[in-house]
């Protein structure tokens, strides 16, 4: 019995892992508006989701590096930069496995989302021989934020849209399913 439930939540996590790797790679690939992207809801829903979590961890990564093999080069420190600030909305992630509701997920996903841009849009952590494009001083970091804010606007609403597609679906396929085993337990009394 133990066994045959520990193959089925594999291969349960498998399929959920495939298809939300899968929703990176086609939210990122396919046309799409500026930041409104599924990767940070993935990245918290897999810390909520997966019991093993450097597995859990690596779903975004994964979503991440594939999808940028067909999307235009940036520099591997940039990449480091924006991957990092992913593995953090997961760690944020966590804070959903205590208690789940509709209010957590808004929470955590506001956060990943501040997180994404205040990481990704700091000015000290972008080094390099090439052009800067924003002086490393206190003037050019208000400028950098000020200038990303059009595409925070879109971080934050395709964080709640992912975020609350994919927690609320789930929590939905957990009712549906618990309530299915229930009158199937149920009509076996009978």
């Amino acid at each position: 019995m133990g066994t045959h439930r520990s193959r089925r939540r594999l291969l349960i996590d498998l399929g959920v892992a495939l298809g939300l790797v899968l929703l990176i790679v086609a939210a990122r690939v396919l046309p799409h508006l500026p930041n409104f992207t599924p990767v940070a809801a993935v990245a918290l829903f897999s810390a909520y989701f997966f019991r093993h979590r450097q597995w859990a961890a690596s779903i975004p990564l994964i979503g991440m590096i594939i999808a940028d093999f067909f999307l235009p080069s940036y520099a591997w420190h940039q990449r480091l930069i924006v991957y990092g600030s992913f593995l953090i909305c997961f760690f944020i992630g966590f804070y959903l496995r205590k208690k789940y509701s509709v209010g957590r997920t808004i929470g955590t996903s506001l956060a990943a989302s501040l997180v994404f841009y205040l990481i990704t849009n700091c000015v000290f952590l972008y080094r390099g021989n090439g052009p800067v494009m924003y002086p490393h001083t206190l003037a050019g970091q208000i400028t950098s934020y000020i200038n990303a804010l059009p595409f925070l606007k879109w971080t934050i609403l395709g964080d709640l849209t992912y975020s609350l597609t994919l927690f609320i679906a789930y929590q939905y396929a957990n009712t549906y399913i618990t309530n299915k085993r229930k009158a199937a337990l149920h009509d076996r009394i009978k």
